[in-house]
């Protein structure tokens, strides 16, 4: 069976989570006990759904600007790993 093809147009962002022990209190500031990194933005979450839910049975391709910077790594290696095609194009 042929593999269907699924392109996603839209925003890409990449969410950054701080782990904190404690909250702020007013003017102060706490360390990150770690940091989690997510991609999200319409066109990646449909991406992520429909890659989860077609399994080998789709391939899911984004097209959104990224950015030349260290995020775009960021971003285009946790597509390929949620099985998004997310190959970088200048």
């Amino acid at each position: 069976m042929r593999k269907k093809h699924l392109l996603c147009i839209g925003r890409v962002c990449l969410d950054i989570s701080a782990i904190v022990n404690e909250m702020p209190e007013g003017d102060t500031k706490v360390f990150a006990e770690q940091s989690i990194y997510q991609i999200g933005g319409n066109a990646v979450n449909a991406a992520l759904c429909a890659a989860k839910l077609g399994g080998e049975t789709i391939r899911v391709h984004v097209h959104a600007a990224v950015g030349d910077e260290a995020p775009r790594i960021v971003v285009l290696r946790i597509a390929s790993m949620s099985m998004i095609d997310g190959r970088s194009r200048t």
